[in-house]
């Protein structure tokens, strides 16, 4: 079966900057997403288009195709006596509102002088991104994928990002690496 819409696609990547260091290595892991509904960088989702599985490609992405240019104005700080109780750490996820209310995951990237300073920057912001990737699989969605979007969940999924339980869970455009 080949990939298009409407199909969940499973694939292995290894993700490299522009000097070749490899920052994510997902071989053997079978990251899943579905296809056509934009939980992909469309840039991968286009290149990935008809293929099937067996299939590898190389996909180099340049700043504006991957993250993005590294936004200074997503770089807060608060007084850490906003946070209450919940004290926060360095390099703590927190997931808050950005000014049109969608939620954006922000990083704790300092905490001194009483203040907490948290970027909203993904990571690979401001890197040209070389993508290898084999796919493994690719399926027709169910209904039930379709109408939500996105892949379905094992049941067994405890949904912590960072788990090895069995399940494909994602985050938006990223993949947890939860198998």
């Amino acid at each position: 079966m080949k990939i298009g819409k409407n199909t969940v696609v499973t694939f292995d990547y290894i993700l490299k900057d522009e000097d070749g260091n490899v920052l994510e290595d997902t071989e053997g892991q079978g990251s899943s997403y579905l296809h056509g509904y934009g939980n992909l960088l469309p840039a991968l989702e286009e290149a990935l288009e008809g293929l099937e599985p067996g299939d590898s490609i190389q996909k180099k992405l340049t700043v504006d195709e991957g993250f993005g240019a590294y936004d200074d104005t997503l770089v807060i700080s608060f007084p850490i006596s906003e946070f209450g109780d919940n004290k926060p750490e360095v390099g703590q996820e927190i997931l808050m509102p950005n000014d049109e209310g969608e939620d954006v995951i922000f990083e704790v990237t300092e905490i001194e002088d009483g203040m907490v300073t948290l970027d909203g920057n993904h990571p690979y912001a401001d890197m040209p991104l070389d993508f290898n990737i084999t796919i493994t699989d690719v399926r027709e969605a169910t209904p039930e994928e379709i109408e939500a979007g996105d892949i379905e969940y094992d049941d067994d999924c405890c949904g912590d990002d960072d788990c090895d339980c069995g399940c494909h869970h994602h985050d938006d455009d990223e993949d947890c690496g939860c198998l």
